[in-house]
């Protein structure tokens, strides 16, 4: 199935086969294993959107969490929003990240810079979940 553009049908873009796989083996991991999950896919199979439904899914069972997700780049941080609007309701996304001049880790999904974060991490309430994107790009 092929991702339309949101915009243009005022719908949340369809996940395609291969990114439904991956998240229904990351729920699976979450039933079976311990530890934390690590999901590869190449550049351009559509990172931010599947990530973002794993977290529009997971809040589903569980409305009251609140999750972050991670990246080193201010452009990885848009993308990453961009994404979650579009499958999580606007008002539930915030964006911390100085590179993009917000601070907003009220919500109940905040979208970050991991410096930025990282900096004020204890003026922040906690996360129940956090994803990393381009996890092999941190120390």
């Amino acid at each position: 199935m092929t991702v339309t553009s949101a915009s243009m049908t005022g719908s949340a873009p369809a996940l395609r086969w291969y990114q439904e796989e991956a998240l229904s083996a990351l729920f699976t991991w979450f039933q079976e294993q311990d530890g934390d999950p690590l999901v590869v896919l190449p550049t351009g199979a559509g990172k931010s959107l599947l990530l973002s439904a794993f977290i529009e899914r997971a809040r589903s069972n569980y409305p009251q969490l609140r999750a972050v997700v991670l990246a080193t780049q201010a452009e990885l941080v848009k993308q990453n929003a961009t994404a979650a609007r579009l499958l999580i309701p606007y008002g539930d996304v915030g964006i911390y990240s100085a590179g993009l001049g917000q601070r907003d880790a009220s919500r109940p999904i905040t979208v970050a810079n991991i410096q930025s974060l990282a900096k004020k991490q204890y003026d922040v309430e906690p996360f129940d979940v956090i994803v990393v994107d381009e996890a092999h790009t941190i120390a």
